[in-house]
């Protein structure tokens, strides 16, 4: 048994999201936690992880045809997507990634709430935003992980200049970068498709997504009540939960824009042109992309 498809990052890009649509399909069969090594599936015999998950589905539904993981990570750390080759070279590859500005204020709330719910929580234990520049990092949230377009030319998709290969490999010292020229390909999307307020858009970026992991029946893309009241709880706020449109954080917002520019640029002039990379409605993709390079507070 192989996995068909994985959803690999970036993290705050409606991974979760995606993870319940496909979980709730009649033809797929993936684990509800992170998978993001092969010792995970080792302690629970391999491939066989799928048909455990599908057993402990309390679900009456067909038998699945089609098995996924999750693992937001792993977009940026490839020597755990090389791992997967062994199982299957043909794993369609499944990236989600975001306006850098709100991704990093989505991130950071994020760990921010975790911290809280995990006790954790000690005074001045949780960083300033304004700290998490240069190599920096708390809890893999940095102003430099919004350069989404590093951790894609890992995957090797389009060929890179010396330039863009030297920036890649020095672009932050917290996640080691090399090429991992794996065969899979990749559907890319941004989450200005997801929550697509044109219904004939987003209902095409659905089947798109549908059509490329290759399933049969439809998409449930509703939510039970207690999946709503799920997702309430993750907008709790705290005291260090942050507004990143707060005049304080103007620095932050304008290096985000900056690597936006830079970041938007390559993804839509190389690696999208790549065969191996699928993106639906490349207009509407590309003008979300653009809007990188502008302040979404400034609206």
């Amino acid at each position: 048994m192989k996995a068909n498809f994985g959803i690999i990052g970036f993290p705050k890009t409606g991974t979760s999201f995606l993870l319940h649509a496909l979980g709730n399909h009649p033809e797929v069969s993936m684990p509800t936690f992170e998978t993001c090594k092969i010792s995970k599936f080792d302690k629970l015999k391999k491939e066989n992880i799928f048909l455990i998950a599908a057993q402990q589905s309390e679900d009456e539904r067909t038998s699945p045809t089609r098995y996924g993981f999750k693992c937001p990570l792993m977009i940026r750390d490839t020597a755990n997507l090389e791992q997967f080759a062994p199982i299957s070279n043909e794993t369609r590859l499944v990236v989600g990634v975001r306006h850098p500005v709100l991704w990093f204020q989505s991130f950071y709330n994020f760990r921010v709430k975790m911290i809280h719910e995990l006790g954790n929580w000690k005074p001045n234990s949780i960083p300033s935003p304004l700290e998490l520049t240069g190599n920096t990092n708390w809890l893999d949230v940095s102003v430099k992980h919004a350069r989404f377009d590093i951790y894609l030319k890992q995957l090797a998709k389009v060929s890179l200049t010396d330039k863009e290969m030297k920036e890649m490999l020095n672009h932050e010292t917290m996640w080691k970068k090399r090429l991992s020229p794996i065969p899979n390909k990749v559907f890319i999307y941004t989450t200005d498709q997801m929550s697509d307020r044109n219904e004939t858009r987003k209902m095409k970026w659905q089947k798109d997504l549908h059509t490329y992991l290759q399933l049969k029946a439809p998409f449930d893309w509703s939510m039970t009540e207690e999946e709503r009241s799920s997702k309430k709880k993750e907008k709790a706020t705290f005291n260090e939960t942050i507004n990143i449109c707060e005049e304080k954080y103007s620095t932050i917002r304008s290096e985000l824009t900056r690597q936006g520019r830079e970041a938007s640029k390559w993804i839509i002039e190389k690696f999208i042109t790549s065969p191996n990379v699928v993106v639906s409605d490349a207009l509407f993709f590309k003008s979300a992309l653009r809007e990188w390079a502008n302040d979404p507070c400034a609206k």
